[in-house]
């Protein structure tokens, strides 16, 4: 089993509304439905949905493409551009991130 790691600080659950995959998920603020701003974390986490995943997101639409390294290194590096974007920001909850993956069919440059 592959295991993303994660620092778990809720930003990839905060501005879904940027990403056409995450859309779905926005309440209406550019936050996600499911995350409990208060703890930082997601109300449907065993159940959220396969663009929530890391590891699957890798399986379906990357393994091809990218070895689990090289995508763990994309998304972390994603995760940091998102923490920077938001630190000089008044609180993460008044921030609305959405969980970033490039897309399968544009390659990396």
């Amino acid at each position: 089993m592959r295991i993303f790691p994660c620092s778990q600080c809720g930003l990839c659950c905060q501005f879904v509304n940027l990403a056409a995959e995450t859309r779905f998920l926005d309440r209406g603020d550019g936050i996600c439905r499911h995350y409990d701003v208060g703890s930082r974390g997601c109300g449907i986490y065993a159940e959220r949905p396969d663009i929530c995943r890391v590891d699957r997101q890798y399986e379906l639409h990357y393994a091809q493409q990218y070895t689990w390294e090289e995508f763990v290194t994309m998304n972390l590096q994603a995760c940091e551009i998102l923490q920077k974007s938001t630190s000089s920001m008044p609180s993460p909850e008044n921030v609305t991130l959405g969980f970033y993956v490039k897309s399968p069919d544009k390659p990396s440059t």
